[in-house]
């Protein structure tokens, strides 16, 4: 975190950009012109500083950041409920056209998962032919929120009760229909690695974040809201790591949640 930061000056894109790792030591960098109604997407060597790949797709497209097989690309668009694929090299794959644009996709790439009507459903993409997921138990869903597509488990929020719109957590196997995990409290999730995932909840009493974090497959360590510096600040998970980030008026931290929470407030050390 001390060494300096390097700027790239190979791309300067007009707006806020999203910025994923790809293969090959690339990142993705995808940004939309809202006034053109273009998206402009490019694959840019960081240790070199070039753009090695670039093209420009008409609509406002959106990268998803999920891995696959192929290490394929996945961008969607809200407004056509439709999904684009390309290669490592930008060159497209397909095309296709959902019903819920907020779904995830297997690790192969021939099956997409979403909520439809709050049952939770799945798609082949060979001809979009759909069915319902089968589970060991009959929720209704609220959201599907984190999915490993290599294990096939989803975290979800689900309705406690037909007459109420109090919600709870579950985590299921899609591939095997288990739950393994069932709460009655709703928490925001974030996936971190090696099937690790971050389950956090606001507390009213303190006005902070309070956090359960581990593999799903074992044990979970709970941190209470009084471990963080940043109170009455926002706290963010980071996708795909162990990090969380909390911003607040007086300062931007960097947490790691492990055997220990650590804490590094970023103007300590010129981020």
């Amino acid at each position: 975190m001390s060494a300096p930061v390097a700027e790239l000056k190979c791309t300067a894109p007009a707006s806020l950009s999203a910025i994923y790792p790809t293969v090959n030591n690339n990142v993705i960098v995808c940004w939309t012109d809202y006034d053109a109604n273009i998206t402009t997407i490019s694959i840019v060597d960081i240790y070199n500083d070039t753009v090695t790949k670039e093209i420009v797709i008409d609509g406002a497209w959106v990268f998803k950041d999920q891995s696959f097989a192929d290490n394929r690309m996945a961008f969607y668009n809200f407004d056509l409920l439709e999904w684009k694929f390309y290669d490592t090299k930008l060159s497209e794959i397909n095309t296709v056209k959902v019903e819920n644009i907020n779904g995830f996709w297997s690790y192969d790439g021939s099956t997409y998962y979403y909520l439809s009507d709050r049952v939770l459903c799945m798609m082949r993409a060979s001809d979009q032919s759909c069915e319902k997921v089968r589970l060991d138990l009959d929720l209704r869903f609220l959201s599907f929120d984190v999915f490993d597509n290599i294990t096939g488990e989803a975290v979800t929020q689900f309705y406690l009760s037909n007459y109420s719109g109090e919600c709870g957590t579950a985590v299921v196997n899609i591939n095997t229909g288990k739950i393994s995990m069932l709460q009655s409290a709703a928490y925001q999730a974030f996936s971190q690695r090696q099937r690790a995932v971050l389950f956090m909840s606001f507390d009213d009493k303190t006005f902070g974040y309070s956090l359960y974090y581990g593999r799903i497959d074992g044990d979970f360590r709970f941190a209470d809201s009084g471990l963080f510096l940043d109170s009455g600040g926002e706290i963010y998970g980071c996708t795909g790591s162990p990090y969380l980030t909390a911003i607040s008026d007086a300062a931007t931290t960097l947490y790691r949640c492990d055997a220990k929470i650590a804490a590094c407030k970023l103007k300590d050390v010129k981020v």
